[in-house]
């Protein structure tokens, strides 16, 4: 709604402009405005990359505290309270109760800061794309896994699953969080069924689905489980920070793909990640 300048045409002698010279003065009014908008675009741009260098350098600031100045005191919490727990026969009912609490809630922090700085170091840390074998790293994820499999006493199954160009150590964490989600939200007394499989997809991609036979949830939820901290189940009944699918989407977001989820309370989830086939030569 400002003014930011005006223009003008003379004539040597009184009369109106033709026709064509109204079009003409149009035209330059036109290609006036369009160099005001690429010119104010430019300066928006600019902006936005300077905010973006800030939000970068706030972000390997976090990254520094997180893995040095928090997990130090942190950590003697922890270790006192382990000397303290090995002494734990001459206190009082309550005061063992006390002290378990601060136990449970040092390594519940201790979590959530290593899942913090995981998720915070996505792109900071992220190796240069090579071809990946997503059948052989899942299987390395499987045996990771082993103890929790045994424990919910539940079965993956594998279906055609390819190669592309990724981050190896990030399809890792990808797997291995969209998995163990599986396996921690089963049905009581219903042993987890996990099935991983992947198909062609549009614009040269992969679409790779994880469906399981869990609690499900509801589809208004489906965006909010990818946002930070977010939790639909109190930590009494899901143990968890609250980060796994975060870093999830991060890391599908970086790769140049998507993660979406459809699902019916009771009836289990399928999480479907699609990415490219090939990456740019750079990441």
């Amino acid at each position: 709604g400002n003014v930011l300048g005006t223009s003008a045409v003379y004539y040597t002698q009184p009369r109106k402009p033709s026709p064509t010279e109204i079009e003409l003065i149009k035209t330059s009014a036109n290609f006036a405005a369009l160099a005001i908008q690429n010119h104010q675009a430019k300066n928006n741009l600019k902006n936005y990359a300077e905010e973006l260098k800030r939000s970068n350098s706030d972000l390997k600031d976090f990254a520094h505290i997180a893995s040095h100045d928090l997990q130090e005191p942190l950590r003697k919490i922890s270790i006192f309270s382990d000397r303290l727990q090995q002494s734990k026969a001459n206190f009082s009912e309550q005061h063992q109760d006390y002290l378990s609490r601060m136990g449970n809630a040092a390594h519940r922090m201790q979590a959530l800061i290593d899942d913090l700085l995981a998720l915070s170091q996505v792109t900071a840390k992220g190796q240069p794309f090579k071809k990946v074998n997503l059948a052989k790293i899942t299987c390395e994820v499987l045996e990771d896994l082993e103890a929790k499999l045994m424990e919910t006493q539940g079965k993956v199954t594998l279906g055609n699953l390819p190669s592309l160009d990724a981050d190896p150590f990030q399809m890792r964490q990808l797997l291995q969080n969209l998995i163990e989600n599986a396996l921690k939200y089963h049905k009581h007394g219903t042993p987890p069924l996990i099935h991983l499989d992947s198909q062609p997809s549009q614009n040269g991609c992969w679409s790779i689905s994880i469906k399981d036979n869990g609690i499900g949830l509801n589809e208004k939820f489906s965006e909010r489980i990818f946002i930070p901290l977010e939790r639909l189940h109190g930590r009494s009944s899901y143990e968890g920070t609250g980060i796994g699918l975060a870093l999830c989407k991060k890391i599908v977001l970086r790769h140049g793909g998507n993660i979406s989820v459809k699902s019916q309370l009771g009836e289990g989830a399928t999480f479907t990640v699609v990415l490219p086939k090939m990456q740019p030569a750079t990441p």
